[in-house]
């Protein structure tokens, strides 16, 4: 028996080292109060979240039954983020903004809403810096019988083949399929659509080891053959303490539709838990080229399917014994 053993198995050990393992708690809230909006360090991560924030409230004003005039504040608010110089030109919220004053300008010339302060700030916004719309945005109507494309039976049917992958062909997974997958797992919703999650294929075979040596789990695993992604988050997404678990949620809505668009392309996947202390993710962020503002939420191992592998039943609880009623 080792020390760390003989610690453990000491009376009220256990009690005690929660505790004392409890600090990471206090690292958490430190964490997002350093790297959230709520720092006031106005960066250009905060401030492009900022941004698609702002966005995201305005689009909604275009999608309104009876249409009005919108956005006094918020029009001002896009058009002072935009002249920080802060948020890259070439980035996605920076095109967004661009796009949406576009559309701004023409849907109040269309409802003859011209003499409008906020129409007037935006015309001369894009008089100063030439806008196009390349992304698009607003709101369009559409038939509710064009967004069904298949039936409850056949999702369900998709979703059972689905299973957790421990055993891989040789066959490498390419970037071209882990782009494809990523570019349906981007439509999965998040907070005021500022999509905060990041996917990071690792392939240095050091790196590989590094994660191997910390992630749990790995027992009767095939991992000569796996290829590892890792899901992380921006803190810098958050806008107030309400928003502490958000990157959580966001990252498990997305890493979930991540291994569903995997498995529709014949590759297995498998989660692995991260739930390592603040001084280890540092030490593995550093190393993999993680910015510091990042969390990371969810290491995903995958690879091609074998023609045959042995999967577990992983039976599922009876659904009424999670459905509730009030």
């Amino acid at each position: 028996m080792t020390i760390k053993e003989m610690i453990k198995a000491l009376p009220g050990a256990s009690t005690i080292i929660n505790q004392i393992t409890g600090i990471e708690f206090w690292k958490d809230k430190r964490f997002f109060y350093g790297n959230s909006v709520a720092s006031n360090k106005n960066t250009a991560n905060q401030l492009e979240y900022k941004l698609l924030t702002e966005l995201h409230k305005l689009e909604k004003g275009f999608g309104a039954t009876n249409q009005r005039p919108f956005g006094v504040t918020k029009v001002k608010t896009v058009i002072r983020l935009l002249d920080s110089n802060k948020i890259p030109k070439e980035s996605y919220a920076h095109k967004l903004a661009e796009s949406m004053l576009v559309s701004y300008k023409e849907l109040y010339e269309e409802n003859q809403w011209t003499e409008l302060d906020q129409y007037k700030k935006v015309c001369d916004y894009i008089d100063r810096n030439p806008c196009r719309k390349t992304i698009g945005y607003g709101a369009k109507n559409v038939a509710a019988s064009s967004l069904k494309t298949i039936n409850i039976v056949e999702y369900a049917s998709f979703l059972s083949r689905r299973h957790s992958t421990r055993s891989f062909s040789g066959e490498k997974v390419s970037d071209v399929e882990i782009k494809k997958a990523i570019d349906a797992a981007i439509l999965s919703p998040s907070a005021c659509n500022r999509q905060p999650c990041k996917v990071y294929h690792i392939k240095k075979r050091k790196n590989i080891s590094s994660l191997k040596a910390i992630l749990p789990g790995f027992n009767l695993f095939d991992t000569d053959n796996m290829t590892l992604l890792v899901v992380t988050f921006d803190m810098s997404f958050a806008l107030f303490v309400g928003e502490r678990n958000q990157g959580w949620f966001n990252s498990g809505l997305f890493s979930m539709n991540l291994v569903n668009a995997l498995h529709a392309e014949d590759i297995g996947t498998c989660f692995l838990q991260w739930g390592e202390r603040f001084s280890i993710e540092k030490k593995v962020k550093r190393q993999l080229g993680i910015p510091d503002s990042e969390r990371i939420a969810v290491v995903i191992a995958c690879g091609h399917y074998k023609n045959r592998i042995n999967i577990l039943h992983s039976a599922r609880r009876p659904t009424d014994e999670i459905y509730r009623t009030d």
